[in-house]
């Protein structure tokens, strides 16, 4: 049986000197568990063999035994709780077993690793290992962990507690991120994903009184951050066939243009459309339909199948082919979009660093992955289908989150709503 491990946190060149926190690590039935032991040393103090602390008078001879003694404990806690739950016949998850070893150490590590800088890590790795969230989410969080980062190294301190997070600590992060040129949309983000991890803290029972000392604001508004909509594209229905009938000599292009076409198709998102699977296509009343379980919020959806899902099928010997990674797939799809001759200019408006810009864009530059959504989504809409009709098939909860996947234009709007029976009445009558 593999046995538990003590590792240094891994830090930029820059931090390569300072204190690291000390990770445990055990590897068991497939499952990968890390936790930090709240205590943190120098690399020169640290003996990677032994995985031990070094008692010298640097760190304090004291202080070193102490610490390494609650290390001998963690280890042999981790493999003792593994133990127990297997003699019953349970395998416990990541998630189970660090509940376990927080409920016996969160007192003995009390008074050290109780930062913020210590939590947003926890909470990275509790989020990383739960199958709730997906891995642009953990991105996400990591991104924000980096600005927060080089934002304490700015200040010139090494971590930032909770008590330190005031009004006046988010109008100089604000300003921080503000200062790195990023768009206002970047900057809510930022300051929102930093929120939701102060308020997690609030509620787990053993950070739960060091994270009251943060300032949580009802609102980013209040800093003067607002979240601006952002202009998107769609592939038309007319785009869409000519994307299907492009003559490809690329076998890459060729994978990618019929995974994007099963998504502007079918409305799934890049997660689902990439593991479709013949089982998910069933027949219900004589009707062909994909019936998929979507990855992100577990909900079931049942999406009829068009002609051109077929053509897509029928070129694949009555499969899907095979997923691709996002980044990859979103390279390659511009690389697409530019055969296509999707090149109509755009020009995008946003704010960078708070001062607005506008930027020139051909439309094959802004096709992603979840362009095909999108597509599929404003297709349908403009094609008639009631939008509760449509959220059955896209998995969407509210009206409101289903409307921002919209695109209409003011000019197709009109058009669109030139074939109403309101406008072609003639002259309205006046009532006397």
């Amino acid at each position: 049986m593999a046995k538990p491990k003590f590792y240094l946190k891994s830090v930029s060149n820059e931090q390569s000197t300072s204190e690291r926190l000390i990770f445990l690590s055990f590897s068991y039935n497939g499952h990968r568990f890390k936790f930090s032991t709240g205590l943190k040393v120098n690399p020169d103090d640290w003996n990677e063999q032994s995985q031990k602390i070094r008692e010298k008078a640097s760190y304090g001879l004291a202080k070193a035994r102490t610490a390494n003694d609650l290390l001998r404990k963690m280890a042999n806690a981790v493999e003792v709780i593994h133990l127990e739950s297997l003699s019953k016949g349970i395998i416990l998850s990541t998630l189970e077993l660090r509940q376990e070893m927080e409920n016996q150490f969160r007192k003995e590590s009390s008074s050290t690793g109780r930062t913020l800088s210590d939590f947003i890590e926890v909470f990275i790795q509790l989020r990383s290992e739960s199958p709730s969230y997906q891995v642009q989410s953990i991105k996400v969080y990591r991104t924000v962990k980096g600005k927060v980062a080089s934002f304490i190294k700015m200040k010139g301190k090494k971590s930032l507690e909770f008590k330190d997070v005031s009004l006046e600590f988010w109008e100089q992060f604000r300003d921080f991120l503000f200062g790195q040129n990023l768009s206002e949309n970047t900057i809510h983000k930022n300051l929102t994903t930093l929120k939701t991890i102060i308020n997690s803290a609030r509620e787990k029972d053993e950070w739960r009184e060091v994270a009251e000392g943060a300032y949580v604001f009802s609102s980013v508004k209040k800093l003067g951050i607002a979240k601006e909509p952002v202009a998107k594209v769609y592939l038309t229905v007319e785009e869409l066939e000519l994307l299907n009938d492009l003559e490809l000599a690329n076998e890459r292009l060729v994978r990618v243009r019929d995974l994007f076409l099963l998504g502007a198709n079918t409305g799934l998102r890049f997660s689902d459309f990439t593991r479709i699977h013949p089982d998910n296509f069933q027949e219900l009343d004589g009707v062909r339909v994909l019936a998929i379980d979507t990855l992100k919020t577990g909900e079931k959806v049942i999406i009829p199948i068009n002609d051109m899902v077929e053509e897509v099928l029928n070129r694949n010997e009555g499969e899907a082919p095979k997923g691709i990674s996002n980044q990859k797939m979103n390279q390659y799809l511009k690389e697409l979009g530019q055969l296509a001759g999707f090149d109509a200019p755009l020009l995008i408006t946003k704010k960078i660093g708070g001062v607005k810009v506008t930027t020139r864009y051909q439309k094959y530059e802004l096709l992603s992955t979840h362009t095909a959504r999108r597509s599929f989504a404003t297709n349908a809409f403009k094609a008639g289908l009631p939008p509760i009709a449509i959220m059955k098939l896209t998995g969407h909860r509210t009206e409101s989150a289903f409307m921002r996947y919209i695109q209409i234009s003011k000019e197709e709007n009109a058009v669109l709503l030139s074939s109403n029976d309101f406008f072609k009445r003639g002259k309205l009558r006046l009532v006397k």
